[in-house]
């Protein structure tokens, strides 16, 4: 700190004459003030730290929270455990459920355990992360479409809901009831202030929203460190949001008779089975439970976990089929087709959704294309699959502005916040599921950029949302709460994430410029002091990006850095082999024979036409259309041959035995 020590000395030697004992007892008081100072004014010193990515071992501080904690785990187990544990067989708390997830770059708190970064220009707050969304992140009219269809989009969304659970902490209110004022700042309450002349809130005089402190691991160990936060689900692709996170969830979801989950009784068609209302504050009978907390959330996600939730079903009656003598086993049935539908799953996102996202060259460098056919194993004991901060709390959010303003239903469009908490009722109206499934695979995603649709941002109703003369007006800002999480999670800025991944450093905005076009370089001067103020997630949305939808630099190494942690750190991968677990070198072929839309095809209420790539529109010599007949009669379980036998119990997972895990050296 050159700056800093200039001025030490010129302090010092207008002193100069001070007799000369007192010179250094000067300096040494002056550096301490001085420190102090900068501290103050530049924020908590880690976020001024070099940028350099954590080792390992830093990575994996968690381990000691977990290294008491008692497992019992099966080697020879051929199914996955429901919360995850036990995958590891040296460290069997990696990728549980309800462990911390882990970092590529060191917490930027600036009391170095949860208060939020700061300017590095002056030491004030950054700006509110309203204001952000709203100068930044807006709408954009008319929306730019891209060339992938609506289901890309949903996609994604799984893939999260997968991977990715961390609520909000519970607690009083932050904004009083009507949203007019913040209440409290104190204990975890983190509330997002509204500006006065906010172009959307202002008109029903809100000038709050609410937003808690991140839930966390309580771990005694590391109580004088930065927050250890909790992903409450598994962190592997194993089809959590189908399936539940946790033992007692998945008995609740299954029928516990014939291998089968649990539908509506009485139902036209197999819906998901229901709860009661508080999960839909706004639906007046049908509110789903699933695996995913957030199956109500909107319709497209209640649609797509249906067909998963629809698959099973079928699946189960297939290998029935094949397998007459399993048709009274139920724990075998559930566990059999849940293992290949998962293996369907991993197949799917490797093979035709990730490739769309990264781009063949990304793919090809990291390793993660699926072979064609056989056995493929990569899996390294020592790689953590925990989902990365960087990724659950802002780089996989960007996928937020892919979201569409409307959503097509036969011939009536509604906006996609006519569905928010209510997906239910609206679903098993009439024809409106197929309509649905159908406007998934025919309407476009937006593009991905810096735009996000005012749906999300202005009108997401929670349970929570303030009446005004007791009707709903409004809703949540989604992209104010994404800036503020990728805050509350810690995140450094844009500006580290480009020098870790070996790019320029922005050192002003003409630099900003010259990435990004000058006027996207002014419209982020007007909210940031300095180009290292700028917010991780908000950065990496204006990168500029590739052809299609593939996502640009710092995006593309943390996806890439997250998806080949989930496969290359999963011993129960699909593709491998030799394992008590394997797939047989025929079953694993069908397996790589099937694409999402053999499943779509599964979930339609009446069989239809398809394209046979679901992620793009269907085109008369590209991406023809088929029979879903046709696409079924592949899905093919001949190979499928079980034999019930007591060794095919799930591993018991922790706090089933007094015995420690057991731990590498």
């Amino acid at each position: 700190k050159q700056v800093d020590f200039d001025f030490r000395c010129q302090f010092v030697f207008s002193f100069r004459f001070i007799y000369p004992k007192m010179l250094t007892v000067a300096f040494y008081f002056v550096n301490v003030l001085v420190t102090v100072l900068i501290v103050q004014v530049k924020g908590q010193s880690n976020t001024n730290d070099p940028v350099v990515g954590l080792t390992p071992e830093e990575q994996n501080v968690a381990d000691q929270c977990f290294k008491s904690t008692p497992f019992s785990c099966d080697p020879n187990a051929k199914y996955r455990t429901m919360d995850g544990s036990c995958n590891n067989l040296q460290k069997p708390w990696w990728g549980a459920a309800g462990t911390p997830y882990i970092r590529l770059l060191k917490a930027a708190y600036k009391d170095s355990k949860n208060s939020y970064r700061v300017s590095i220009v002056d030491g004030s707050d950054l700006p509110g992360a309203r204001l952000v969304s709203s100068m930044l992140l807006k709408n954009k009219v008319p929306p730019l479409l891209d060339s992938t269809t609506r289901m890309f989009m949903i996609i994604g969304q799984m893939v999260s809901h997968d991977v990715n659970l961390n609520p909000q902490s519970q607690g009083s209110k932050c904004c009083s009831d009507s949203g007019d004022k913040i209440v409290s700042t104190e204990g975890q309450c983190r509330p997002i202030p509204i500006p006065d002349d906010d172009e959307f809130y202002s008109k029903f005089g809100r000038k709050c929203l609410e937003y808690h402190q991140s839930t966390s691991v309580d771990c005694p160990a590391l109580q004088s460190g930065p927050l250890l936060l909790k992903d409450l689900t598994s962190h592997y692709l194993d089809v959590s949001f189908l399936y539940g996170f946790n033992e007692n969830t998945t008995k609740s979801l299954r029928t516990l008779t014939d291998g089968k989950l649990r539908t509506q009784s009485g139902a036209s068609h197999p819906y998901l089975t229901t709860q009661d209302s508080s999960g839909c504050p706004f639906a007046k009978k049908n509110c789903y439970k699933g695996g995913d907390l957030g199956v109500n959330s909107h319709l497209d996600l209640a649609v797509m976990e249906t067909v998963l939730m629809r698959c099973h079903n079928s699946l189960v009656d297939k290998l029935v089929t094949v397998n007459p003598h399993l048709k009274d086993n139920d724990e075998i049935l559930f566990q059999e087709v849940r293992r290949f539908l998962i293996a369907c799953f991993q197949h799917i996102i490797y093979s035709e959704w990730l490739p769309i996202l990264l781009g063949a060259d990304i793919m090809k460098k990291k390793d993660l294309c699926s072979a064609p056919t056989g056995y493929s194993d990569k899996y390294n004991p020592d790689v953590n699959p925990s989902s990365l901060v960087d990724f659950s709390g802002a780089a996989f959010r960007t996928l937020h502005s892919l979201i569409p303003n409307t959503i097509t239903l036969g011939s009536e469009t509604i906006p996609f916040s006519n569905s928010f908490h209510k997906a239910g009722d609206i679903l098993q109206e009439g024809n409106n599921f197929d309509a649905d499934l159908h406007s998934l695979l025919t309407d476009h995603s937006e593009q991905f950029d810096h735009y996000n649709t005012d749906e999300i941002r202005n009108k997401f109703v929670m349970s929570g949302t303030p009446l005004v003369n007791g009707t709903i007006q409004f809703g949540d800002d989604v992209i104010a709460a994404d800036v503020q999480r990728s805050r509350d999670y810690g995140l450094r800025s844009y500006n580290d994430y480009r020098v870790l991944f070996n790019m320029s450093k922005f050192n002003d905005y003409d630099a900003v410029a010259t990435a990004f076009g000058k006027e996207s370089a002014t419209l982020l001067a007007q909210v940031f002091k300095h180009p290292s103020d700028i917010d991780f997630y908000v950065g990496s949305e204006y990168e500029l990006t590739n052809q299609n939808i593939s996502a640009p630099s710092t995006l593309q190494a943390v996806w890439a850095e997250a998806f080949a942690r989930y496969k290359i750190g999963d011993r129960f991968f699909y593709e491998r082999g030799n394992q008590p677990w394997s797939f047989t070198l025929d079953q694993l072929n069908v397996i790589k024979s099937i694409k999402l839309a053999h499943l779509v095809c599964l979930g339609f209420d009446t069989k239809t036409d398809i394209q046979r790539d679901v992620f793009y529109p269907a085109n008369p010599s590209s991406n023809p259309m088929i029979s879903c007949d046709t696409l079924l009669q592949q899905l093919d379980l001949t190979s499928f041959k079980v034999a019930a036998s007591p060794s095919a119990s799930t591993p018991s997972g922790p706090g089933s035995t007094t015995t420690p895990a057991t731990t590498s050296s």
